[in-house]
């Protein structure tokens, strides 16, 4: 009888243990403080906002001194329809920071030919929160644009 009501103690205690794991979500133990998790996130979502052509709120995300600069790129990039985009997997570096390269795939409005505009982004977090900035840099701009216009 004692045999009995331990394997069954021990049975439910193992059952309600492992529902409140799950019910907490996945554990990081690597990365404690979610910051892979949210720079994939802030990743993901600036990379949108760039394909969808939404610069300005894009603009938020890039480093500070960076701003103007890239809001000098937003004009030529507003010649062209991105439909859509492949980027690398988000993974930290030894020093907590990343570095992504990005294809954005698309045509000019005056052209019916694809081109690819293919973007660096260098993400550095904002201090010791989660908020992270990019160090945008776009390649091949003026090649699509001359591409696209030669055709």
């Amino acid at each position: 009888m004692f045999r009995r009501t331990l394997a069954l103690f021990i049975v439910v205690a193992i059952g309600a243990v492992s529902s409140i794991g799950c019910s907490f979500g996945e554990i990081y133990l690597d990365d404690p403080l979610l910051r892979q998790v949210a720079l994939a996130d802030q990743q993901k979502h600036y990379s949108s906002l760039i394909r969808w052509s939404a610069f300005h709120k894009a603009a938020k995300y890039v480093q500070t001194e960076r701003r103007e600069e890239f809001m000098k790129v937003a004009p030529p990039l507003k010649e062209f329809r991105f439909t859509d985009y492949e980027s690398q997997p988000v993974e930290l570096d030894a020093s907590g920071e990343c570095t992504v390269e990005v294809t954005y795939y698309g045509y000019r409005t005056d052209s019916p030919f694809e081109v690819e505009v293919r973007e660096t982004q260098h993400w550095k977090r904002n201090g010791i929160s989660n908020e992270w900035q990019v160090f945008p840099i776009f390649r091949g701009l003026d090649e699509a644009r001359g591409r696209a216009a030669l055709r």
